[in-house]
């Protein structure tokens, strides 16, 4: 099981039923884990890791917005393993989108840690991966996230490559498909 933090942060009063009856009848075992006058955080969780690559936060932030006449922040989390402790990813989760919440907009981990890389050494997570995983997600970096072009480079089918970026992304948390997933790992690992 793969799950996902998503937090959402309101400028004026909102219903706050509305919204997590939203997600009671998707297809993610969903569930609120905390609740403040402002904002609230939403657990999703999914079996199957492109669930969450192929949900559309775009849409249904911009449904909220227009369904509720209000301005709303959506902090969208990176994907962590069901084995990591909630509480420690929630404190993260907090902590990295802390700074961003005069503004309202659709956010990602990634979108919202770039900035953050300047000095890696104070980023509050750590990845942890090997060097396997790493020089694959070097190489699918460096061959501009052709996959394609990174598996003739690395003398890998393209499943293998796949399933090795699959694996990076259920590790790491962070989506190296995209440009900003990408970055944040290139940075990460270049320091």
């Amino acid at each position: 099981m793969y799950c996902r933090l998503l937090t959402f942060r309101f400028q004026n009063t909102f219903s706050r039923d509305e919204l997590i009856s939203l997600f009671e009848n998707d297809e993610f075992s969903s569930r609120l884990i905390h609740s403040a006058d402002t904002h609230l955080t939403i657990l999703q969780k999914h079996s199957e890791l492109s669930k969450f690559h192929n949900f559309d936060y775009q849409g249904l932030h911009g449904a909220l917005e227009q369904d509720s006449h209000t301005n709303i922040l959506l902090w969208i989390g990176r994907i962590f393993p069901e084995t990591i402790d909630i509480d420690d990813m929630l404190m993260q989760h907090q902590m990295i989108f802390q700074d961003h919440n005069q503004e309202y907009s659709l956010k990602t981990f990634e979108q919202v840690l770039i900035p953050q890389l300047k000095d890696v050494s104070e980023l509050p997570f750590y990845i942890d991966l090997s060097d396997e995983l790493i020089d694959t997600a070097i190489a699918f970096i460096s061959n501009n996230l052709n996959s394609s072009q990174a598996a003739q480079s690395l003398y890998l089918h393209r499943n293998t490559l796949n399933y090795r970026l699959d694996k990076i992304v259920s590790y790491s948390g962070i989506d190296i498909r995209t440009f900003e997933g990408a970055l944040v790992f290139y940075l990460y690992y270049q320091n």
